[in-house]
This record gives C-alpha cells, sequence and structure tokens, in this order.
C-alpha cells in the first residue's frame, strides 16, 4: 500500500526535476530532483527496485564521464586534437569521434538501458501509464546516441511523459 503524502511530495519533486531536465539549461539540478523523487517513490510504493534501477543508471552514467576524462585528455595529449572541440575537416576528427563513441556509447546505453527500467518499475507500481511512455522513450534515445542532436530530441520527448506521469502521480 503507498504512502499517499510521501508518493505526492516525491511526484512534485520528480514533476519540478522533470520541468528543468526540459530547459535543459538546468538539468544537472533537475536530474538530482528526479534521482531524489525515485527514492522517495520507492519507499513510499515499498518497491525497492525503482531505487535500485535509478542508483545503477546513476552509477553507469558517472562511470563513463569517469572514463570519458582520461580518455578526453590523452587524445588530446598524443592526438593532438581536442576531442570536444575537434577541427571538422580533419581525419583525425572522425577518429576522435570513433574514439568517442566506442568508449562512450555502451555506459549511454547502461546509463539509459536502467533508468528505462526504473520507470518502467514505476509504472508497473503506480499504474500510470505516462512512465512507460518515458521509458520507451529513453531508450529511443539511447539507441541514437550516436547522434547526439536526435537522442537530444528523443530525450526531451522522454523527460515530457516524465513529467506528464509525475502530473499524473500527484492527482493520486
Amino acid at each position: 500500500m503507498a504512502n499517499r503524502e510521501t508518493v505526492r511530495g516525491a511526484a512534485r519533486l520528480g514533476l519540478v526535476g522533470s520541468i528543468l531536465v526540459l530547459t535543459m539549461v538546468l538539468a544537472p539540478i533537475g536530474g538530482v530532483l528526479l534521482l531524489i523523487a525515485m527514492r522517495r517513490l520507492s519507499r513510499g510504493f515499498g518497491d525497492g527496485l525503482i531505487w535500485r534501477y535509478a542508483l545503477y543508471s546513476l552509477l553507469v552514467g558517472v562511470a563513463g564521464i569517469a572514463a570519458l576524462i582520461p580518455i578526453s585528455i590523452l587524445m588530446a595529449m598524443y592526438v593532438g586534437v581536442n576531442p570536444l572541440y575537434p577541427s571538422p575537416n580533419s581525419i583525425t576528427y572522425n577518429v576522435a569521434y570513433a574514439i568517442l563513441v566506442v568508449v562512450f556509447y555502451p555506459f549511454v546505453v547502461g546509463s539509459n538501458y536502467f533508468w528505462r527500467k526504473a520507470l518502467m518499475e514505476l509504472a508497473v507500481v503506480s499504474r500510470v501509464e505516462g512512465f512507460n511512455a518515458a521509458a520507451r522513450w529513453v531508450w529511443y534515445s539511447a539507441l541514437v546516441g550516436v547522434v547526439p542532436v536526435v537522442a537530444a530530441v528523443l530525450a526531451w520527448v522522454a523527460y515530457y511523459h516524465a513529467w506528464r506521469g509525475f502530473g499524473v502521480l500527484m492527482g493520486v
């Protein structure tokens, strides 16, 4: 049995977090609020899988960033390319992009896989279909992650659905 006040408060945090992610400027703050919301929703619904999957998503994402930083530094030192701002007219640009994709893309897919699982679990326990839609769009975003602009648009759609799901959940 869900604790109504805990669920409503957590849904409010999730709603605000989703809106902040949608702005893309305050996305890191929104991500933190979403993690807090998932923790509280996990407790409110008595389902530890929601939090576990959200935490795994965070850990895989942090591991990806931890792998990206030294690879970027090594590329800048030894290849002479700044992988974040390479010259698109050089062959090393293509090499740098390929290396970044090979190193970072598995982490993107892994992180989004666990975030998708957290949203799917939340959809099951809350019976809010918006979270299933968000999970589906998060996964689509991960699969096209090698094309960052398309992935960002699909992620935006995912967080729009999450925002709507949290809005429904606030009315529980």
